[in-house]
């Protein structure tokens, strides 16, 4: 079930918390997010995102913008530098979710957890559409036994 996100009148975009479940709104609510993230949380959520992603995958991701951090800094020690989160946009962050939703259930899951661990984001009405959001999708996928990643 797919709803079309429509601008309000301030030409931004509002999604019902009882119709944001779907994979796009979650892409688009985590884009929503990290646009108002601290640079600390903004790592950690890049990082979070990118563990399950082979470097084929991240040429795919907006443009290879990740592609060009794994690059710069090797797999081995892919430590996201917070200048590093002042290059990547909401529509980079955007697209990334919307790739590792078909590659990492789990990965998708545990984003409740990291946005959960910042205390800035917990006052975000962002933050908070996305973490029942994301509740909602694992209980309509999983019944009432919802799998718990790790953040």
């Amino acid at each position: 079930m797919s709803r079309e996100i429509r601008p309000d009148e301030h030409n931004t975009h509002h999604i019902d918390s009882s119709e944001a479940a779907s994979s796009d709104s979650i892409a688009y609510l985590v884009g929503q997010v990290y646009e108002v993230a601290p640079a600390p949380a903004r790592r950690r959520l890049i990082e979070h995102l990118l563990r399950p992603l082979s470097l084929l995958a991240l040429l795919a991701v907006a443009n290879g913008v990740f592609a060009k951090l794994w690059f710069r800094r090797g797999w081995q020690d892919l430590e996201i530098r917070i200048e590093d989160t002042h290059l990547i946009t909401n529509s980079d962050i955007t697209a990334l979710v919307d790739f590792v939703q078909q590659a990492s259930a789990d990965t998708v899951y545990g984003i409740g957890q990291v946005v959960a661990s910042c205390p800035e984001l917990l006052t975000s009405a962002a933050a908070g559409v996305l973490i029942a959001a994301l509740g909602r999708l694992a209980v309509s996928r999983f019944g009432s036994n919802p799998p718990l990643s790790q953040a």
